[in-house]
C-alpha cells in the first residue's frame, strides 16, 4: 500500500482547486460548452447547457444523449455532424443552426472539434454554441429595409406597398394583424389603405368608408377602426388594437398603423424593432406618393388658383 506523502497530498489538493476554478470559470460563460464521447453521450457541460436541457445539475446530464431531449430527426442531424468530426478529425466551424429548445425563434452558431486523450487518440468531440439571435434579427431587418426602399424607388403603387408591408409585419408574429390608414384629402379623416387579413368582401366595404376622427388622436382612431371592423363582421380579428402614428418626411401625420393582437399571440424577438422600421418606411412611401401626386397636379394646373393651365387645355 503506497504511502501518501505530504508532497502528494499537496499536489492533489492543488489539482482539485484548479479543477474547481476551471469549472467555476466555464459555468460563468453564457455560451454552451460541452463534451461528448464517441457514442454521443455527454461527458461534461457547463451550467448553460444543463439549464437549456431543463435540468438542475450536471450529474443529471452526464451519460445521456440528445435523443433524450430533442425529436429524433433534430437529434440525428447533430449526431451526424459530430460523427463526421470524430471520424475525420476535422473541426466543424461556425455552423448556424436553429435552436429547437426554448420559447421563440433562436439561432445558434456552433463549433465542434475533436476531443483527444493524452496520446492524441480521438475519444469524442467538444462543442461550443453561441446565441446569435440578435445578429440574425438585425440582418433580417436590414434585408427588409433594403427591400422596402427598393420597392419605393421602383415606384410601387402605395396601396400595394402598404399591403406588402402589413403582410411583413404579420410575418414577425403569430396572431397579429396589421392595417394601415392614411389621411384623406378632407381634414380630420382617415381612410383604410391596407388590411391584408380582411377577405375581399369586407375589404371593399371598409375601403369604401371613411373613418371620421382626428389623425393625431390615436385613441379615437383605434376606436373608430374597431367600429369599422365590427360593422364588417370580421370574426377572425379580436379587437385589442394599438395604433401608431405615421409621420411624413416633413413631420406631419400622414396616417396610422393599427395592430390587432389575438389572444395568445406570439411575437418574434425583433417584432417591436421591425414595427418601428415599418412605420418609418410607410412615412417615406406616403410622402413620396403625395409629392408625386402634387407634381402631377402642378404640371396641368396653376399653382395659385388651382385652375387648369395651358398644358391641360392643349
Amino acid at each position: 500500500m503506497s504511502r501518501r506523502t505530504p508532497e502528494k497530498v499537496h499536489h492533489e489538493a492543488d489539482l482539485a482547486e484548479r479543477q474547481c476554478w476551471l469549472e467555476n470559470m466555464i459555468n460563468q460563460i453564457p455560451d454552451y460548452i460541452y463534451a461528448k464521447d464517441l457514442e454521443g453521450r455527454f461527458l461534461f457541460a457547463n451550467q448553460a447547457v444543463v439549464a437549456n436541457n431543463g435540468l438542475s445539475h450536471l450529474k443529471d446530464l452526464v451519460g445521456r444523449t440528445d435523443f433524450e431531449f430533442l425529436s429524433r430527426h433534430v437529434a440525428q442531424i447533430a449526431t451526424d455532424v459530430e460523427r463526421r468530426v470524430a471520424e475525420t478529425g476535422q473541426p466543424h466551424f461556425g455552423g448556424e443552426e436553429l435552436a429547437f429548445r426554448g420559447d421563440g425563434e433562436r439561432w445558434l452558431m456552433i463549433t465542434r472539434v475533436p476531443l483527444r486523450d493524452a496520446s492524441g487518440t480521438i475519444i469524442g468531440i467538444v462543442g461550443v454554441s453561441r446565441d446569435i439571435t440578435a445578429q440574425k434579427s438585425a440582418e433580417r431587418r436590414m434585408r427588409a429595409q433594403s427591400g422596402l426602399l427598393e420597392m419605393i424607388a421602383r415606384g410601387m403603387p402605395l396601396a400595394d406597398f402598404l399591403e406588402e408591408l402589413a403582410r411583413m409585419i404579420a410575418g414577425f408574429a403569430e396572431g397579429v394583424h396589421a392595417a394601415f390608414l392614411t389621411v384623406a384629402p378632407d381634414p380630420g379623416e382617415l381612410r383604410l389603405a391596407a388590411a391584408p387579413t380582411l377577405n375581399e368582401k369586407y375589404r371593399k366595404r371598409a375601403n369604401a368608408a371613411f373613418i371620421r376622427t382626428v389623425p393625431t388622436d390615436l385613441g379615437a382612431a383605434a376606436t373608430a377602426l374597431k367600429l369599422a371592423f365590427d360593422q364588417a363582421s370580421v370574426s377572425e380579428l379580436d379587437h385589442q388594437c394599438r395604433c401608431l402614428a405615421i409621420s411624413g418626411v416633413d413631420g406631419q401625420i400622414e396616417g396610422v398603423l393599427a395592430l390587432y393582437s389575438s389572444e395568445g399571440a406570439r411575437y418574434q424577438s425583433d417584432f417591436s424593432e421591425f414595427v418601428s422600421l415599418a412605420v418609418h418606411m410607410a412615412g417615406i412611401a406616403i410622402s413620396r406618393h403625395r409629392a408625386e401626386a402634387r407634381i402631377g397636379f402642378l404640371a396641368d394646373h396653376d399653382p395659385l388658383t388651382g385652375m387648369a393651365n395651358r398644358a391641360l387645355l392643349d
